[in-house]
């Protein structure tokens, strides 16, 4: 009796430290801060999306997203950004707007942010790594959004920010 207990015992244990390999590490989040859902806003989160899953990050494979969009938010973005880093715990950024930038640079806490719109940046913390280009009817969102992804690509391999080389966008 004494010897099916001990191997019962023993039987669980394994499965216990089977099933907590089994489990693995959760994958890292990327949270989405974008200023409405224009047209030039969906081609800059598509594109970014698609290079993440050209460089091997798929959504629900090996990264997950939590996305907040300004425009149907009575929230200011300072709440949304605080939303993703505090409540959502996210690991990495995506500002899709200066406004977007500012807010998360106040709650980020160093982890790393990704940028990417058209329009001017004021100030570009040093936990941020992006791209911008003059505002406009000719802006091309989409190349922007896939200088986005390949840049965040990058930071998911842990490459620091500081040695990360914004591609240039027309």
């Amino acid at each position: 009796m004494k010897h099916l207990r001990i191997a019962a015992s023993a039987l669980v244990a394994l499965l216990i430290a089977l099933a907590v390999t089994a489990c693995g590490d959760d994958p890292p989040t990327i949270g989405i801060l974008e200023p409405d859902l224009g047209a030039s806003t969906e081609a800059t989160r598509l594109a970014f999306l698609e290079a993440l899953k050209a460089d091997g990050f798929a959504a629900g494979d090996n990264v997950r997203f939590f996305r907040r969009n300004y425009e149907f938010r009575d929230d200011p973005y300072d709440e949304l950004a605080d939303y993703l880093a505090n409540e959502k715990k996210v690991d990495y950024f995506f500002a899709m707007s200066p406004e977007a930038l500012d807010a998360i640079a106040n709650v980020a806490g160093g982890r790393p942010i990704v940028y990417a719109f058209a329009g001017g940046i004021v100030n570009r913390p040093p936990n941020a790594v992006g791209v911008s280009i003059a505002a406009g009817p000719a802006a091309d969102h989409k190349g922007l959004g896939s200088a986005a992804g390949h840049i965040m690509s990058q930071v998911l391999r842990g490459v620091p920010i500081a040695e990360i080389q914004a591609p240039a966008i027309r």
